[in-house]
């Protein structure tokens, strides 16, 4: 029983689903081990191999510690923005994941990009949103626009 509890001990970062279905699946095992422990010598083998095997798929034997990368996003909060006098302000949010540099661009009804700005991650006002209008928040990966990796269209309720 020791080694079914640091066994899962060691898999305690792994899906929380999998884990509660494996640990039902163990106890039931080490419950039906201890019915049939003096029973029979075959009962108690087909028993201790379910564990051994319960316990391999519980700790991940066998599978590439595969992380997630964070994906690059760009949001725009408020979107649209509400109608209103004067200009309209949206906070622009991004971040570029794992990746070192970043960089976001607006281009206003699909003329050329102006930076916004620079960095990993953040946030920042963009005050002059305007009625009839599309913005377009552009991420781009690296210094120079190495690579879009993640947009947003902003617009204003008349």
């Amino acid at each position: 029983m020791q080694l079914i509890e640091s066994s899962f001990h060691m898999s305690l970062a792994r899906d929380p689903q999998f884990q509660s279905v494996m640990i039902k699946a163990l106890e039931f095992l080490a419950s039906r081990a201890t019915l049939l422990r003096e029973r029979s010598h075959h009962s108690t083998t087909l028993i201790a191999l379910g564990l051994v095997v319960a316990i391999a798929l519980l700790t991940g034997c066998g599978q590439s510690d595969k992380r997630k990368v964070p994906t690059p996003t760009i949001r725009a909060s408020p979107n649209p923005v509400p109608a209103g006098p004067g200009k309209g302000t949206t906070t622009v949010s991004w971040d570029i994941g794992d990746r070192p540099k970043g960089e976001v661009y607006v281009s206003v009804d699909g003329k050329a990009e102006k930076l916004f700005v620079r960095g990993a991650r953040g946030s920042k006002q963009a005050a002059w949103i305007s009625a009839g209008s599309i913005f377009e928040f552009r991420l781009y990966e690296g210094p120079d626009r190495v690579a879009l990796v993640a947009s947003v269209r902003v617009t204003r309720t008349q």
